[in-house]
């Protein structure tokens, strides 16, 4: 038990004032836990975004063109593009796409 009362002393004292206010709220059971970060959007390349929305890719960059989907350039590439899985997701759930028979 002094182990674990020592640990947390120690963590207390070498935490930012932040981490401590939110610590205190955690204990006084203002909050469930410290807030982390959101992760961030992942981008799915267009053949991929096309087999989630049981389309062809050429529908897919039809849907960038007509601002159905936002296109979102690669990082370093000249041509290279990509779509967010958070609209493919949106897409796919209000069920906007067709089933490709395979």
């Amino acid at each position: 038990m002094r182990d674990l009362t020592g640990e947390l002393l120690a963590a207390v004292v070498a935490a930012t004032p932040e981490r401590k206010y939110a610590a205190l709220k955690v204990l006084r059971g203002e909050l469930t836990g410290i807030p982390t970060k959101a992760e961030p959007d992942r981008l799915l390349r267009p053949r991929v975004a096309a087999f989630r929305l049981g389309v062809t890719a050429r529908t897919v960059f039809n849907l960038m063109k007509s601002g159905g989907l936002t296109r979102v350039w690669l990082p370093g590439r000249q041509r290279g593009v990509g779509v967010r899985e958070s609209q493919v997701a949106a897409i796919v759930a209000g069920g906007g796409g067709k089933q490709r028979s395979e």
